[in-house]
């Protein structure tokens, strides 16, 4: 067995202020810079077996927080937060490749409350989604109303 002892890897912190400001603009419940979180959203959908060696050599890949806006005005202050502090940002829907952190410090913000369909508009044959609407749900609704995407979600 190898007895070299690895040194932890820590992300990078917020400052206490901006986490503060970011957690009054979506509530305690939906922002968190705990270790097993941002694990989490440390890595897409590519090789599962770099993970670990990954982070064991390069810290960069652990956002500093998570962080689930609910409304567009949460997105813009989050946003508007973040470029004041200059805070790299990283948005992230459903684990998709190569959207993980590349940047020390960077908060994640991850989509998953924003999950309505807002409008379809039959005549103009177009659809207002919030971020996080699967392909399948505008599907499904679309096909409610008589209308049909013949392509696929990568289309």
């Amino acid at each position: 067995m190898n007895s070299a002892k690895v040194a932890k890897v820590e992300p990078k912190k917020l400052l206490p202020e901006v986490y503060k400001q970011m957690e009054a603009i979506v509530g305690p419940e939906w922002i968190s810079e705990d270790r097993a979180i941002v694990e989490g959203y440390s890595r897409g959908l590519m090789v599962p077996t770099e993970i670990l060696p990954k982070h064991a050599k390069d810290p960069t890949v652990l956002p500093a927080c998570i962080i689930l806006p609910g409304t567009t005005e949460e997105v813009q202050a989050i946003v508007r937060l973040c470029n004041r502090y200059e805070v790299p940002i990283t948005p992230y829907t459903n684990g998709q490749m190569f959207v993980t952190p590349t940047t020390p410090g960077t908060v994640c913000i991850h989509f998953a409350r924003m999950d309505r369909i807002l409008e379809i508009n039959e005549k103009n044959m177009t659809a207002t989604l919030q971020p996080y609407v699967s392909y399948n749900v505008l599907q499904a609704e679309a096909m409610k109303k008589g209308m049909w995407n013949g392509g696929t979600p990568l289309a």
